[in-house]
């Protein structure tokens, strides 16, 4: 299956894999399982793809508020 999410530009994104395994780039180079966390650069979306297993996740994104952190 495939599940594909829209993403503002300027956003920063990632996602912590809750259970299962899933490709996260077009390419489906690595795939990525339970209790990883996955980064992605700026776009336009995030592209999750599976073979035959579901993956659970959670995924966050949001404006980056660029102040320093105590």
């Amino acid at each position: 299956s495939q599940y594909i999410h829209s993403v503002k530009k300027g956003h920063n994104v990632f996602t912590y894999i809750i259970e299962g395994e899933g490709f996260f780039d077009d390419n489906k180079e690595e795939l990525v399982s339970k209790e990883m966390l996955v980064i992605f650069g700026d776009g336009n979306g995030v592209k999750i793809t599976t073979n035959k297993e579901r993956v659970r996740l959670l995924l966050i994104s949001g404006k980056p508020l660029r102040e320093s952190v105590a």
